[in-house]
């Protein structure tokens, strides 16, 4: 990117289908710029050598909307995609030649240059044929432009899926003549987390469906040979934190194929050798995500070839000798990567934020180990601030994770950035209790009908260890913040126990009941609970903070409680119904309601208002 004082942070990212390079687009985070470039490099292999770009530039332009997205192709022939939301635009540029696209007010634009053979959302196609997918169709180009052909003209169904679909769920087979893809079907699509695979002809045709598993089939990919479609599965009904298995499906013989039965981790990404005799794949572990290699055979185990490190959007060369990735941790944004297809000399080729992260203090987590509930091995991470002075003691800043079926890990992120809750001074610690993913399906599976059991002990166990171990942690002076499941778990807390100097609640659920009533995953809510309201009323009671309400006034923590109005996951009203409980027993609490977002605070200058809401919250109650 261009410069500006915002962090750069590495977008999609593929071999060119040459094999000459790897490309990806970037944006440019800073608040400070009313123009923003984004720019399409074409990074050699190998590092030292400096990367060429194409130039896109978004800006106002006055009588004519808000946006317009202008193109230039800097040298040599080569085609540019846009698309704008569901607006798709395909042209070929000449050198010096450049190409305009107007925007409609609030749309953003994803960028993609394509040159030689097309290479298109991480596929290789062949025949000259490109895809693309807008809301509700599959629509297939000629890479040398013309007119869009829908290819799911007549279905009812997103593709890919809106809920928990992404830009894996399709891929096209060697030979270009078919598309496979992922689309949910169940109706209403509130209590199901079923999605099958389906393949259709390019050419136009009626869908197959090749998949009939109660759980998400997704992440087809082809083997170049074309014989077989690996995918990831779950077998588990309405329920989105099931194992995600490694199959395959045999083309010519319709058998679908479990790989690696006794791995128990969740496969995520999925890219097959060159030869087709092998698949590799990503899966996170114990806070990281290493890549894993597996033999495309019944009955063959994995290995882990690229260890002890958060690895993602991984892709590999024509021959399949290399391969490019996206590597980050908790103190460098993501920085393309590549290695041999062994998983050997890694090597860092984009150094993006380097001039930015020298001039920072940040500390590397610090992984530790405690007996949670029932003497089960619980993981944790823990940040020094800045400036440490092991002479000193500081306050400790207990964060709880979402999901509840997620986890801490050591990758980037700019919402929940724990480099900067520890930067005023604190020790952040990050523990994945009962229900984390990573550590084994049965760890998981302990959440259910347990939102406040097992969990809240591993957290409390947790916190005690790291007083006991770090000396440098003053035990008079903590805080826990949290934020969806996270924001649970701080409600609960806020009726549980007093240890906490300050508590800090996101988007919280807080009325089990009313959580049920108002959501858009109904699903999840009766796996989580074992049923309805009206079935199990004894766990929406039992694991409601709201049942415990009376208990407020007894334990009087001043609680920050935040929510967006546009919420559908866990409802505004939720948080309004805790801090009303909070106000009406006199507890000293201040509530923050975002009327123009969701689950998550995205927009910058409302993350800004964020963050220094949640620092200035703390600051109060421990400094």
């Amino acid at each position: 990117s261009s410069g500006g004082d915002g962090v750069t942070q590495a977008g999609e990212l593929q071999h060119m289908s040459a094999g000459s390079g790897v490309q990806h687009s970037e944006f440019n985070a800073s608040k400070n710029k009313p123009i923003h470039l984004l720019q399409i490099w074409i990074l050699p292999e190998r590092p030292g050598v400096a990367p060429t770009y194409d130039q896109i530039t978004l800006h106002d332009v006055p009588g004519k909307g808000p946006l317009k997205l202008v193109a230039s192709h800097a040298g040599g022939d080569g085609q540019l995609q846009i698309n704008a939301d569901a607006n798709l635009f395909v042209g070929q540029l000449d050198a010096g030649e450049k190409v305009e696209h107007a925007l409609a007010s609030g749309r953003h634009a994803w960028l993609q240059l394509i040159s030689g053979k097309l290479t298109l959302n991480g596929q290789d196609l062949e025949a000259g044929d490109g895809a693309a997918i807008s809301d509700e169709q599959s629509l297939v180009i000629a890479a040398n432009g013309g007119a869009p052909r829908d290819v799911t003209a007549h279905a009812d169904y997103d593709v890919p899926p809106d809920e928990r679909g992404d830009a894996n769920d399709f891929s096209f087979s060697p030979d270009s003549k078919e598309l496979c893809f992922t689309a949910v079907t169940d109706r209403p699509e509130a209590i199901s987390t079923n999605g099958d695979l389906f393949v259709v002809p390019v050419d136009g045709g009626e869908a197959k469906r090749i998949t009939t598993n109660p759980g998400f089939d997704g992440h087809p990919a082809y083997s170049p040979d074309g014989r077989f479609i690996a995918y990831h599965s779950q077998k588990t009904a309405e329920y989105e934190s099931d194992r995600w298995r490694l199959l395959l499906y045999d083309r010519a013989g319709g058998k679908h194929i479990e790989l690696a039965e006794s791995f128990d981790r969740s496969v995520d990404e999925i890219v097959w050798s060159a030869d087709s005799k092998r698949i590799y794949f990503t899966a996170e572990n114990e806070g990281e995500k290493p890549f894993y290699e597996i033999a495309a055979t019944e009955g063959s185990a994995p290995r882990e070839i690229l260890k002890e490190t958060y690895n993602e959007a991984l892709s590999i060369s024509a021959d399949g000798s290399v391969f490019a990735f996206l590597r980050s941790s908790l103190t460098m944004p993501s920085e393309i990567f590549t290695s041999r297809s062994d998983g050997s000399s890694a090597e860092q080729i984009s150094h993006h934020n380097a001039a930015r992260l020298a001039a920072l203090d940040m500390n590397p987590p610090e992984s530790f180990w405690f007996e949670g509930a029932g003497g089960t091995r619980v993981h944790g991470m823990l940040i020094r601030p800045p400036h440490f002075d092991a002479s000193k003691k500081y306050p400790l800043l207990l964060l709880i994770h979402g999901g509840p079926q997620s986890l801490w890990t050591d990758s980037w992120g700019y919402r929940w950035n724990e480099e900067l809750f520890a930067a005023p001074g604190y020790v952040a610690v990050m523990i994945n209790p009962r229900g984390s993913v990573g550590y084994g399906q049965k760890f998981t599976d302990e959440i259910t009908d347990d939102w406040g059991g097992k969990v809240y002990e591993d957290l409390m166990k947790g916190t005690d260890f790291v007083l006991a171990k770090y000396p440098f942690v003053d035990a008079s002076r903590v805080a826990a913040a949290g934020g969806s499941y996270g924001g649970y778990m701080i409600d609960w807390i806020a009726t549980h126990t007093g240890r906490f100097k300050a508590l800090i609640s996101h988007a919280g659920v807080y009325d089990k009941p009313g959580m049920y009533g108002a959501t858009e995953e109904l699903w999840f809510e009766e796996h989580d609970m074992k049923g309805t309201p009206w079935t199990n009323p004894e766990s929406y009671h039992k694991w409601s903070p709201s049942t415990y309400a009376g208990d407020l006034s007894k334990f009087k923590t001043p609680t920050l409680v935040i929510c967006g109005e546009l919420d559908y996951r866990v409802p505004y009203s939720q948080s309004l119904e805790f801090y009303t409980a909070l106000q009406r027993q006199n507890v000293v609490s201040k509530l923050i309601v975002y009327p123009d977002e969701g689950h998550w605070i995205l927009k910058p200058q409302n993350s800004q208002l964020w963050y220094k809401s949640f620092s200035d919250w703390l600051a109060a109650y421990l400094e």
